[in-house]
């Protein structure tokens, strides 16, 4: 049997080398007290792996400094050493998913302690990927113990069987078996919205980003708790929903205007933001006939070409054949054959079947007539089926030159004026009004058009499609009053979130099956759908029934 200096420098080793072969790593991270100089830990070397020592006294954002593929091995040897977990989280942040091996010897009577307060540190930290290797050093005949850390529902550790042949940290991302989540849903439409089944009578949430949270809580096994019961539910603001994160009352969100202080996902989808205003008068049908004089000119045109060409055809023939021919200047301005031409009908022009060049000749002018009248027949069915709109504001300096009010949700006021004083809006502060989302949703819903609208792309598909819907085209987009593009919207959740990895992997997962773009789809045709009328959306509730 190994002495017991051997087994603590050899069985650690041997134990990160098996982690190695499930899956590799950049860094080793070795972690013990300052004064700690027994810890078997110092003499601890894997060959060919970069290795990083750290005591308690100093913090080193590891994923920032080095990399976020790390394997970590603490020395714990008595109950104060619990500070280590402490350190290791600042050590750690943003790396819950580091796998972590916990080398701890004491005697027999603390053991207990040790493993309770490992298991309350790993769940007060939201370590996952966690193994406790527990050696007696007065029965080191006994030899080493291993421990898992099972975090879901709640943090426990189970005996490991194998520890050299065994899965040493296996996947629990894919099964949070029922734990409870507390969720808040963002309640903004077409995101998040609360509708009314018609048959049941039941509340549900029916936005696109709902759908997306309750299906990966029902993939995932997870219990989404709401912090009030859906028929009481109003919208949070985001100064609240970071009280409740840091309180522990929010575990998952729909929310994507606060990624700047805490932790989000990957993107859900890309967004644009621009504005929207009232368009303009579209042209009378005697408009449209007058628009089509270049055209008609152009008709006129080849008419006389062709007429010109058919005379010198006639003349030529005659000529050559020794017929006799009378020209008239009649024929130049009333020619049935060049008529029929330009209306892309058949020409009987008589000419011999072996004069091929003029055969060819004929050909061209066909082609090239029926080119022009397909020209124009499509041109004259655009004008008519589409008309023109007049006065419609197409840039910015044209909207400012209006003189048009734009309204914004103050939701974002104090970002729209940080914005507008450094120059990134191109719109005067006297030109915005800023509204409560309510109001603001009535205002646009309801198509008002004494004002113009910022909007996002998904807000802007409901009304353009209730627009199409009901044949009413008043509200407008131009390309030239975009103000941002293609702008990552992700959900916003408390630093070292428990699901972040699993949500990330469920949102790439969704956008490889098409997923998102069809929860989207659905959410806007059952707003369209539910709605008896466009205020029904600004209703305080946001209730859709």
């Amino acid at each position: 049997m190994l002495e017991t200096g051997t087994l603590q420098i050899n069985f650690p080793k041997n134990v990160i080398e098996n982690v190695l072969k499930e899956r590799s790593a950049d860094t080793l991270v070795l972690l013990q007290r300052q004064h700690d100089f027994k810890s078997p830990l110092k003499d601890v070397n894997v060959q060919g792996l970069p290795l990083l020592r750290l005591d308690e006294t100093t913090v080193v954002p590891v994923k920032f400094v080095y990399n976020s593929q790390v394997i970590v091995v603490v020395s714990m040897s008595e109950l104060a050493d619990s500070m280590l977990l402490t350190v290791l989280a600042k050590d750690l942040n943003h790396m819950r998913e580091a796998r972590i091996i916990i080398w701890v010897q004491s005697d027999e009577s603390t053991a207990m302690s040790f493993f309770d307060v490992i298991r309350d540190q790993a769940s007060k930290h939201g370590f996952l990927n966690l193994m406790v290797l527990y050696l007696d050093p007065l029965k080191a005949q006994q030899g080493i113990v291993g421990y898992r850390l099972e975090p879901f529902p709640s943090s426990i550790l189970v005996p490991i069987r194998d520890l050299t042949n065994g899965e040493m940290f296996p996947d629990f991302h894919r099964n949070f078996h029922n734990k409870t989540a507390n969720f808040i849903p963002r309640l903004y439409t077409p995101d998040s919205y609360v509708s009314q089944d018609r048959k049941s009578g039941k509340l549900k949430l029916s936005g696109h980003t709902d759908m997306l949270m309750s299906e990966f809580a029902r993939k995932r096994n997870i219990n989404l708790k709401m912090i009030r019961p859906i028929a009481e539910l109003n919208r949070v603001t985001s100064t609240e929903l970071l009280q409740l994160i840091s309180n522990g009352g929010a575990d998952l969100t729909t929310f994507t205007s606060v990624c700047d202080s805490i932790q989000c996902t990957d993107s859900v989808e890309f967004m644009q933001v621009f504005i929207v205003i009232p368009c303009g008068q579209e042209v009378g049908i005697g408009d449209v006939y007058k628009s089509l004089k270049n055209f008609l000119a152009m008709i006129l045109l080849v008419y006389l070409i062709i007429s010109i060409v058919t005379t010198l055809i006639e003349a030529a023939s005659c000529r050559i054949y020794s017929r006799r021919y009378r020209f008239s200047y009649r024929d130049l301005i009333v020619n049935l054959n060049a008529f029929r031409w330009v209306l892309g009908l058949s020409s009987d022009v008589q000419i011999n079947r072996r004069n091929r060049s003029l055969h060819q000749i004929i050909m061209v002018m066909s082609i090239f007539s029926m080119i022009v009248v397909c020209f124009f027949d499509a041109n004259l069915s655009t004008f008519l089926t589409k008309r023109q709109q007049i006065d419609n504001i197409k840039t910015f300096k044209e909207l400012k030159e209006s003189g048009i009010r734009i309204i914004f949700d103050n939701v974002r006021q104090e970002h729209v004026l940080t914005d507008i004083r450094k120059s990134f809006l191109r719109i005067s502060e006297n030109q915005i009004d800023f509204v409560s989302t309510e109001e603001f949703m009535r205002m646009l819903m309801g198509l008002n058009t004494s004002n113009a609208y910022q909007v996002f792309d998904k807000l802007w598909d409901v009304v353009n499609k209730y627009q199409s819907d009901y044949k009413i085209v008043v509200l407008c987009r131009s390309s030239g009053l975009n103000i941002f593009g293609l702008l990552p919207n992700r959900l916003a959740l408390p630093n070292n979130s428990i699901y972040l990895r699993a949500l990330n992997d469920f949102i790439h997962m969704t956008h490889d099956f098409g997923l998102t773009n069809y929860w989207r789809r659905t959410s806007i045709n059952n707003l369209i759908a539910f709605s008896n009328s466009p205020a029904v959306l600004s209703a305080s509730s946001l209730l859709v029934k």
